[in-house]
């Protein structure tokens, strides 16, 4: 029989667990529970070879005609799958760790990762 100090010990590394579990934010500023997600670059492609691309796009303002777009893989429901994000020329690599948010405006999208 476990004794009830053990209990209690053993409850609260549990429950210690568990709060340290949920609570997944990056870097102190991109919370796992507002969205953010770790990526890495899969592609940096034009607007034209995005055309020719069946990848979930970001939407709403922050689209230059002039900016590339950043294809991010990323784990989503356990699974591998990619977003892409207009992002400036030269400021992302193939590679390259970021976090991605699916559900925010392009404009802020996207994050280097340090």
């Amino acid at each position: 029989m476990i004794s009830a100090n053990l209990f209690a010990k053993l409850a609260a590394c549990g429950s210690l667990l568990l709060l340290t579990a949920c609570s997944t934010v990056y870097e102190g500023r991109y919370d796992f529970a507002d969205g953010w997600r770790e990526g890495t670059v899969a592609a940096v492609l034009s607007q034209e070879q995005l055309e020719r691309q069946r990848v979930t796009r970001c939407k709403g303002p922050g689209i230059q005609t002039d900016d590339a777009w950043i294809v991010v893989r990323y784990v989503r429901s356990g699974h591998f799958t990619t977003f892409a994000v207009p992002a400036p020329r030269g400021r992302f690599s193939v590679e390259q760790k970021v976090y991605v948010n699916p559900g925010r405006d392009c404009a802020d999208a996207i994050a280097q990762a340090n």
